[in-house]
Order: C-alpha cells, then structure tokens, then sequence
C-alpha cells in the first residue's frame, strides 16, 4: 500500500544520503539491519563527491562548476573550477549546433566544454530565447547524458533561466522533467556562488510547492538537493550561502509529517552543518526539534537513528569546525544529483523509484 512504499523509498533514501552525509551512521544503520547495503564505503561514492572527499578523494564542486567562467569570460581557466576547460579555450571553433550535438558525447569533459561554448554564445545574433528553448526541450528527453548535459548548461547560464524553470517545474505532468527543472534550480546555485545570498524569492517559494504540493519522490528529492545547495554555499572559496533556503529547509522540517520529506529534510542539514561552522547552533536545534516534535510519526524511527547520530557528531566537537575544501576547489553539496560524472547513474536510479512508486500506488 502507499505507507509502505513510502516507508520502502524512506529506507532507500536513507542508506544512500547516511553513507554520504554521515558516515559515523554506519554502526546505527548496521544495528538496524542494513548490513548488506552499508559498508565503510559510501554506496553512492562515485555520485556523490562530499562522499568522495571524506574518504581523501579529490573530487569537489571545482571538477563540476563553472561559475567564474560562467560570468567573466576574461578568467584563466587553467586556475579556476574546471580543469578540462583549457586557459585560451575557443567557444568560436565550432558552430551552435555542433557543441549542442556535443552535449551527447561520451565523456564530461566534452560536456562541460560544450554547455560552456554554449552559455557563452547563448545571447549572440538575437538567438538567446531560441538557445534556452532548445535547452528546455531537452529536459524531457529520455536520453540521461543530454539531459543532464541541458540542465548544467542552463545553470552556467545563470539566474535569468529561474523564472522559466519554476513555471515548467510546476505545471509539467512529466514527472523527470520537473525533477530536472528542480536540479536547473541546483545547477544555478552550482555554478553562481557569487549571486545566493540575493536569490530569488520566488525560485524558493516555488521549491517549497515542489516539497509539499507535488506528489512524486523524485520531484522532493531533486528539490531539497537544490534548496541544500543554495543554502549551503561554497564556503571553501569565501561564498556563504542564501540563509532564506536554510530556513525553507527548517521550515518544512517543523511542517511535514511525511517520512520521505522529514528524511531529507535530515540529510540536507547534516550536509550543510558539514561546510558551515556558523549555522551548527541553529541546525542542532532544528535537528533536534525534528527528534522531539515527530516522534509519533509513522516510521520515523530511521530518521531519528540519522538525528541521533548528527546531534552525537555536532555537540562533540564538530561546532565551529567545517570538512577541508578538496584539492580541487568549493563545496558541491550533493555532488551529481546535481552534477554531471562518468560513472554517476542518478537519474536512472531515481527514474527506477518513481516508476516503482507510481506501479504500487
């Protein structure tokens, strides 16, 4: 039935954010009974560079995001977020068309120089409305690469797509293209450290009618990923996040009674409080208001086992100490939900959830 299936996605969501966001959570996740799906490796390291970081890897928010490039064309690119964008990259040494058929590609790297060409001829010869349509239209291809190809170069493009993005977000009955327009959101958060303390009220304001309006799991998911991201920030290169998004997050906590939005509600604070110092106090306290205020929920013994495991890590010794950036650069918060990665399969797995979900209810 519909709790139990709900109670079943809970369950998935939990091993796959705990092993990335808190890896201290694996001994509670083993006594409840998860031994075969927790190990001292995050399932999800390949999707999720936080995971990667906290185990030495070098992966960051610096091999996804091109924000600097994004808005100042004039920058060294050899220094900055994106190693495989070259200092003296040509955007002009292919047509339009030929980079949008480059999003296809088989590797990141020539879809990162692609949605890069991309955004920075987008506003050329009056084209600019065509080239976001055309990158709108992508969002509902089956193809994953294309798509996630589209929804990173919708993000270098920057906030002017937002508008666009919420309206299709709410109105589509497609369940992966909302999903999508909820990782554009992400994606713009990604890619323009810079702009989140100003960002628009109305993108948050639609994300919290994704959270409580929109029914689908994938939909939730994508949406609290973004509003982490915005919240979040980039701490490691100096840019602090939209503190409005922070409360949104704590807000639905307070609201929801639904396991699946309280969970993620969890994890997307415990990933926040990772990267910034100045808001453990306030999340300590939400966390622990979530423990005491949802305890009579239905099934809410799993994200309490995660609050439990957060409130122990916080109170010893974690308030006023943040994760070391990566090697390569910022804080990308919940890596390739948002991101785009050789050996990242997100979309297909979230995909397989939602249409479980749809087939049992």
């Amino acid at each position: 039935d519909r709790r139990g299936v709900w109670v079943g996605f809970a369950a998935l969501l939990l091993v796959q954010c705990a092993s990335a966001f808190a890896p201290t959570c694996t001994p509670v996740l083993r006594r409840a009974g998860f031994t075969q799906a927790v190990s001292p490796k995050p399932l999800f390291s390949s999707a999720l560079p936080l995971a990667r970081r906290a185990h030495g890897g070098h992966f960051g928010a610096a091999s996804l995001r091109a924000s600097s490039m994004a808005v100042d064309p004039e920058q060294d690119y050899d220094d900055v977020a994106f190693a495989t964008i070259p200092k003296g990259f040509d955007c002009y040494s292919k047509t339009l068309d030929e980079w949008f058929d480059q999003l296809g590609a088989d590797t990141n790297d020539e879809r990162t120089l692609a949605g890069f060409a991309i955004s920075q001829q987008h506003t050329d010869n009056g084209q600019e409305e065509e080239v976001i349509e055309r990158l709108f239209g992508m969002l509902t291809l089956k193809e994953v690469l294309h798509r996630r190809a589209a929804v990173q170069t919708l993000g270098m493009i920057g906030e002017k797509i937002l508008p666009k993005t919420q309206d299709l977000m709410l109105t589509t009955e497609c369940m992966t293209t909302r999903a999508s327009c909820s990782k554009v959101m992400g994606a713009v958060a990604l890619r323009n450290p810079q702009n989140l303390k100003d960002f628009p009220q109305e993108s948050l304001d639609g994300m919290r009618k994704a959270m409580t309006e929109i029914p689908d799991p994938v939909t939730k998911v994508a949406s609290m990923s973004a509003l982490a991201q915005i919240a979040g920030g980039d701490m490691a290169n100096g840019h602090v996040g939209c503190k409005r998004a922070l409360d949104l997050i704590m807000d639905l906590g307070r609201e929801s009674e639904d396991v699946s939005v309280l969970m993620s509600v969890t994890n997307a604070l415990s990933a926040i409080a990772r990267t910034n110092p100045q808001w453990h106090e306030i999340i300590f306290d939400a966390l622990e208001e979530i423990q005491e205020e949802k305890a009579s929920v239905e099934g809410i013994g799993m994200v309490t086992a995660i609050i439990r495991t957060q409130l122990m890590t916080l109170s010893k010794g974690a308030r006023g100490t943040k994760i070391p950036p990566a090697s390569d650069g910022g804080d990308d918060l919940f890596g390739d939900i948002l991101g785009d990665s050789e050996d990242s399969e997100d979309d297909e797995d979230w995909d397989d959830v939602a249409s479980s979900f749809a087939r049992k209810k």
